[in-house]
């Protein structure tokens, strides 16, 4: 899996972005949203039908294959040094 990592400019809803393509889970943290994709493609494609359908901002994006932290987050919720 890979992890997409967009904060925007405005709060988004969570479910908003679980409904995204490929997108099989989502945690927000300090402003921005990890969201765990097995096809970065189809969410970046749909992040971008997002931004443009509900006037949102993307302020940054990233995308990075996942770390064994991004794992650790996906299966427990948090970091490890929380």
């Amino acid at each position: 899996d890979n992890t997409v990592e967009c904060s925007f400019s405005a709060p988004v809803k969570r479910e908003r972005l679980l409904a995204l393509p490929a997108v099989r889970d989502v945690r927000s943290e300090d402003g921005s949203y990890l969201l765990f994709t097995n096809d970065v493609s189809a969410t970046v494609a749909g992040l971008l039908g997002f931004t443009d359908d509900s006037g949102q901002r993307a302020q940054s994006l990233q995308v990075r294959t996942a770390t064994l932290e991004d794992v650790f987050i996906s299966l427990t919720g948090r970091r490890l040094r929380d």
